[in-house]
């Protein structure tokens, strides 16, 4: 019975290896020709995003290469390398950013530029290109582009140790793709997701960028604004010093004939030193604004600067209701507080997919495993033929498990919370708004009533006191009135349309870029704030 057992024994096992042996061609064949079933492709692209930019490009980072994540840095290099961002912030020219390049890398050529008669755009663009905080605002992004390359070292390395330190029972058959999926830490996705995160990261040190580039704008804006202001009322308190000298000859004159009192000529002589004592003022007023713009344009403190061109500011009205959707979009504030919470969000999907347990898809198994077992006689398939319903995009089975630990309910109530902060934000950005532009329409309204109506009134009454005063029917409190009148309106004059300016660039400040075009001047408000022809 022994024997017969042992012979049925050989006869089956023959059987079997003849069986296997001339399917063993195509068994080899089929593995050779192994391609991922559809289904695994469309898992890989849901976990496929893609990162908008400040400026509306997008960046594709398919898959978990590490080429994609190259390729991602690349592109933000390439966005800061681009000049158009400066641009953004100037109200003139578009190319007096590239033209200023050259000279702005010199300081003597620089300090040649602002002599007498420089423009505002010339000083914008200087600003943006010298400005010592814009330059650690860079370094601040390049160094966070650096990050990139950190979120595959990790992976990299256990790449390689397992490469030398586990034993690869390939079996038979050429390998293709010989690394498993499992030597990737710790889930297919992760790495995809932490490019996430290393994106939102250098988003919001982007917008810092832009902060910075903002912060420095407004500052010479207002700057250039108070110092063309300063020179302004210099002139006036000259030319009004002037007047008040004929003045006072006038009432020396009319003294020594008896006509009028000592107290008229010392009424005049005490205006016009207080005049002169204003001149010095401004001009030790005017060495503080040098010293700001020097501060903002990074050069020496010994630099002298000239007189900047005499300019009127623009005197229409943007619609206000077109600035609420434009701060919303631009405000840097609330554009780096949407990047933080997307960081977040992508934080506790990452979270929720390293604590849950091991990816059990079968998309791959182990190295030490029989995968090369392929066809009929397959202890396991090496691949699955589904995907259970409770799997989700990219998740594993289980999906509830490890959603309760502390730190992942920390991190969303921080994240509930800043989407609160980032609501009312807007909200205080909306308030802002109002306030920026009633400051520049009050400054425009009172502009132009003190110089269609009050200046040229003010004017005619200091014409007519004056020859009154000569001839003896106008009294010297009223030719000292209209003299002092006529100074007041005239600095008046001159301030509001510096408000003009400083309110043109607070408006930069609370957009976070400039304001659109607005109707032109010869139209009235309404009650709503919005401006018709």
């Amino acid at each position: 019975m022994k024997i017969i057992s042992c012979g049925i024994t050989v006869l089956v096992l023959m059987g079997l290896t003849i069986a296997f042996g001339d399917d063993y061609p195509s068994m080899k064949e089929e593995w050779a020709n192994y391609t991922i079933p559809a289904y695994v492709d469309t898992w890989r692209d849901s976990v496929t995003d893609t990162f908008p930019n400040t400026d509306n490009q997008t960046f594709d980072m398919s898959g978990e290469s590490a080429d994609s994540l190259e390729r991602l840095k690349a592109s933000w290099s390439q966005i800061l390398a681009d000049q158009t961002h400066d641009e953004a912030f100037l109200p003139g020219d578009s190319g007096i950013s590239k033209a200023m390049k050259p000279v702005a890398a010199d300081n003597i050529q620089t300090v040649a530029v602002l002599k007498d008669g420089y423009s505002l755009d010339t000083l914008l663009a200087l600003t943006l290109l010298r400005n010592p905080g814009i330059h650690a605002a860079v370094r601040r992004v390049q160094a966070a582009l650096e990050s990139y390359t950190q979120v595959t070292n990790l992976d990299a390395i256990l790449a390689r140790y397992a490469a030398f330190t586990e034993s690869l029972m390939t079996g038979v058959g050429p390998m293709k793709g010989n690394v498993p999926i499992t030597k990737s830490f710790p889930f297919p996705g992760v790495m995809a997701l932490k490019g996430e995160v290393v994106t939102q990261d250098v988003a919001v040190m982007r917008e810092e960028l832009d902060l910075a580039r903002r912060e420095a704008v407004v500052a010479v804006e207002k700057a250039y604004w108070n110092l063309l202001y300063n020179d302004q009322s210099q002139r006036i308190i000259m030319e009004t010093v002037s007047l008040f000298r004929q003045l006072e000859s006038v009432a020396n004159t009319r003294y020594s004939t008896g006509s009028t009192s000592f107290q008229d000529v010392i009424k005049v002589n005490i205006q016009t030193r207080i005049m002169e004592e204003n001149q010095v003022t401004y001009v030790e007023e005017r060495r503080s604004i040098e010293a700001k713009i020097r501060e903002l344009l990074d050069l020496p403190a010994d630099t002298v600067l000239g007189s900047p061109e005499i300019r009127k500011p623009r005197m229409e009205r943007p619609d206000l209701n077109q600035l609420y959707p434009l701060a919303r979009e631009k405000r840097q504030e609330l554009r780096r507080m949407r990047d933080m919470v997307g960081k977040m969000e992508r934080m506790i999907q990452m979270g929720e997919t390293m604590i849950l347990p091991q990816l059990t898809l079968g998309l791959s198994y182990f190295s030490n495993d029989a995968i090369v077992q392929v066809g009929s006689a397959a202890m396991k398939p090496a691949f699955p033929t589904r995907i259970p319903a409770d799997m989700g995009a990219g998740l594993p089975r289980q999906p509830w498990f490890g959603t309760g630990d502390a730190w992942l309910r920390q991190t969303r109530e921080n994240l509930n919370a800043a989407r609160l902060e980032l609501e009312k934000a807007e909200r205080v950005t909306d308030r802002m708004v109002q306030e920026a532009w009633f400051a520049l329409d009050r400054a425009i309204r009172e502009t132009k009533l003190y110089r269609d109506k009050v200046a040229e009134l003010s004017r005619s009454a200091l014409e007519v006191s004056t020859r009154g005063y000569e001839s003896g029917s106008v009294g010297f409190a009223d030719v000292m009135a209209s003299h002092t009148n006529w100074l007041h309106v005239r600095q008046t004059l001159s301030r509001k349309q510096r408000d003009i300016g400083v309110a043109r660039a607070d408006m930069v400040q609370v957009l976070g870029t400039r304001a659109p075009q607005g109707v032109p001047e010869k139209s009235e408000s309404n009650a709503t704030g919005k401006r018709s022809d």
